[in-house]
């Protein structure tokens, strides 16, 4: 009891003796603030006794004309171009046309190598003009200023040029080259926006999928709990079917209506933004034939108590294939790449989630009653 009294005693002191340490500190602080004040007269006449002290002097000027001859012409400063920025790609065809691209898509490898890519696809493909004449494309990665430069003084100047930013171009052409702008970019928020027309289409066909799923989940969380596996295998059995159907149902609407759908968001009649979604819209819906699949059975999963299983599934087709797929197949295929990687990540996620439902069937994976052996296994 002795103890237990102590305890209040000496916490009250501390509590004490910190706002007193607060309150000195505060005092003395405000203690060598000035308290002094002076009137509007007082401090005009000390103004003006300091002003008495500023003196003036004039100071002839004889000017001179200056002299720049000394100075190097920037073109002759511009350091030499094989030697600083050497070729990333070199083609060798009768014609070759040279590129200055910015380094962000110029890099020898890595994520910042797209046109480098490109490129090199192009080269091997030994692709010729009417006149039989073999085509080659050489690419060097230029800073997009230091490329201005180059083709502004007229020290280097390539068939071509992307730099990082338009206002590059803009700048180039106030020195009076002249310059035929065939892009003005690559792909950059034509393709989001795009993107962004089959995302909320997406979503929409997501939440069906996901409405066939929560309404089997208590149906099958019944059978689990009955120990009826055969009204569990039947009711994953027509989920999937349902989701198949619908699945099938879903994409005819889109391949029919591909240019009806994209027109809603497309409000400026963007023709390349029209293209784009057009594409991607017939190679994005393929996925839901999986996803549908993918959907209904992480619910089963779910209530039939494999939470484990469950959670590989959702994370396997919302995290790692689709990532996994959107980085190989973007490198790969451009941005067709992009709109097949969702339906890639779906299908490997449908193989091992078909893995996971069978692999109770040989008794690898222990449940309630060996419930595992309901999947596709005899009563």
């Amino acid at each position: 009891m002795a103890r237990k009294g102590v305890f209040p005693i000496v916490a009250t002191l501390a509590v004490v003796g910190v706002v007193l340490a607060v309150f000195s500190q505060t005092v003395m602080r405000d203690s060598n603030i000035s308290t002094n004040t002076i009137t509007t007269e007082q401090a005009y006449a000390d103004l003006s006794g300091k002003m008495k002290r500023i003196g003036v002097q004039e100071v002839s000027v004889n000017p001179q004309q200056l002299d720049v001859s000394e100075f190097l012409d920037a073109k002759d400063e511009l350091p030499d171009i094989a030697s600083s920025y050497p070729f990333v790609v070199e083609g060798n065809g009768d014609v070759n046309i040279e590129i200055f691209s910015s380094g962000e898509k110029a890099a020898e490898s890595g994520s910042d190598s797209f046109l480098t890519i490109m490129a090199k696809k192009f080269n091997a493909q030994h692709n010729k003009t009417s006149g039989d004449k073999t085509m080659s494309v050489s690419l060097r990665s230029v800073p997009s200023g230091t490329a201005a430069e180059y083709i502004s003084t007229g020290k280097y100047q390539p068939e071509c040029y992307t730099p990082s930013n338009t206002l590059f171009g803009e700048l180039v052409k106030n020195e009076g080259v002249e310059l035929t702008v065939e892009a003005d970019r690559l792909a950059g928020n034509v393709a989001v926006a795009a993107y962004g027309v089959i995302a909320n289409f997406a979503l929409v066909a997501t939440a069906i999928f996901n409405g066939v799923a929560q309404g089997a989940q208590p149906l099958v969380s019944e059978c689990y709990g009955k120990s009826d596996r055969a009204g569990a295998k039947k009711l994953l059995i027509l989920g999937s079917c349902t989701a198949l159907a619908l699945a099938a149902a879903l994409y005819a609407v889109v391949f029919g209506a591909t240019d009806s759908l994209v027109a809603v968001f497309n409000s400026e009649n963007s023709a390349q933004m029209a293209q784009f979604a057009h594409m991607g819209m017939r190679l994005y819906f393929a996925g839901y034939f999986f996803a549908g699949f993918n959907i209904a059975a992480a619910g089963y999963l779910s209530a039939t108590n494999r939470p484990a299983e469950a959670s590989v599934t959702s994370l396997c087709r919302g995290m790692v294939a689709i990532v996994a797929c959107s980085l190989v197949l973007s490198r790969l295929f451009g941005m067709n790449g992009v709109w097949a990687a969702f339906p890639a990540s779906e299908l490997l996620t449908a193989l091992l989630t078909l893995f996971l439902l069978l692999r109770g069937r040989n008794g690898k994976s222990a449940g309630k009653n060996n419930w595992n052996s309901v999947e596709f296994g005899e009563k």
